[in-house]
């Protein structure tokens, strides 16, 4: 089973998903080379090419940095395996209580809405399953590949103990 987390930072999300779901070969693509963790860099170019497809892609904090967030988004899914799942957070233009600072950073280049960003997955050929906001006011979104017909999930357990454990992440985050 391979995870890839998109802008892993120091790994705690892939420690995270490797603890409760067991995913022996966690993958982290993170520009910053000072930053620490407990996985195997790999480079976004040719991950698409590789043998390997991914149970679980994560993208937090990351897509609204990047500068072609849609050319990752499609890349992403010719990366997931036919039943993986792509689990994205963003900062949500439309929380209530954004102030222009520190939201609106030159850092990003982007800004989305729940609509923009389920526009731009379905774009890809994601399907979003679950959008929700965070307590903080992220925009948090679990999607999927479309899917032919009769294509079967290997473990259906695997995806919810996943998204568990992603949940779990984020609500220790949110403690921080």
């Amino acid at each position: 089973d391979f995870i890839l987390d998109v802008g892993a930072f120091d790994g705690r999300l892939l420690d995270q998903l490797a603890r409760r779901v067991g995913f022996p070969v966690r993958h982290g693509i993170e520009p910053d080379r000072t930053a620490g963790g407990d996985y195997i860099r790999v480079d976004w170019v040719g991950i698409v090419d590789q043998e390997v497809q991914y149970d679980i892609i994560t993208v937090a904090h990351t897509l609204e940095h990047l500068r072609d967030p849609g050319g990752m988004l499609a890349s992403a899914r010719q990366a997931i395996k036919p039943d993986g799942l792509l689990f994205v957070e963003v900062p949500n233009l439309e929380t209530p209580y954004v102030q222009l600072v520190p939201y609106f950073k030159w850092q990003h280049l982007w800004y989305f809405t729940p609509g923009s960003l389920a526009n731009l997955l379905v774009a890809a050929g994601l399907f979003p399953l679950e959008v929700t906001t965070t307590p903080y006011g992220a925009l948090r979104i679990l999607a999927k590949r479309y899917q032919l017909v009769g294509v079967r999930v290997n473990d259906p357990s695997q995806a919810a103990r996943s998204l568990a454990a992603i949940q779990e992440y984020q609500a220790l985050r949110e403690k921080e």
